[in-house]
């Protein structure tokens, strides 16, 4: 929360200078902040895709790295903690609804929308640029 309101602050008093920041998943539960960035520059949504979203589970499974789920996980810990055995298998269909409601809050924010297989085919930044200027075009 304070690096994305010490970005704010930094586009707000200069700019001039292009800022490029990548704002990770988690960044949707800073509302404020993320509005704060959204009025001085442009915001780039690098959708992921729902095909995809088993592909992202399997990647969490194999090396689980912080995540903010927001309430998703209220009523899982509560089984977790009373040690109930399904509840693991509960969890590929939370990660689902994790993914689809960053996905709706992330089209909220952004101005520009790249589909993965156009991001992801920008094996370099010019391709990326190019790829953001014709969605600016449009």
């Amino acid at each position: 929360k304070e690096e994305m309101a010490k970005l704010s602050r930094q586009m707000a008093t200069s700019p001039e200078v292009a800022h490029v920041a990548d704002l990770t998943g988690s960044a949707i539960y800073c509302p404020d902040q993320l509005q704060a960035i959204h009025q001085t520059g442009l915001t780039i949504y690098l959708e992921a895709g729902q095909a995809h979203y088993q592909t992202m589970l399997d990647n969490f499974l194999q090396d689980p790295k912080p995540v903010c789920w927001g309430t998703l996980l209220d009523s899982w810990d509560q089984a977790i903690h009373q040690h109930d055995k399904d509840a693991i298998k509960q969890l590929p269909e939370l990660y689902k609804r994790l993914l689809d409601t960053r996905d709706q809050l992330y089209r909220a924010h952004a101005d520009i929308i790249l589909p993965m297989e156009i991001h992801r085919a920008s094996t370099n930044p010019d391709l990326l640029f190019e790829a953001v200027k014709e969605r600016l075009a449009r």
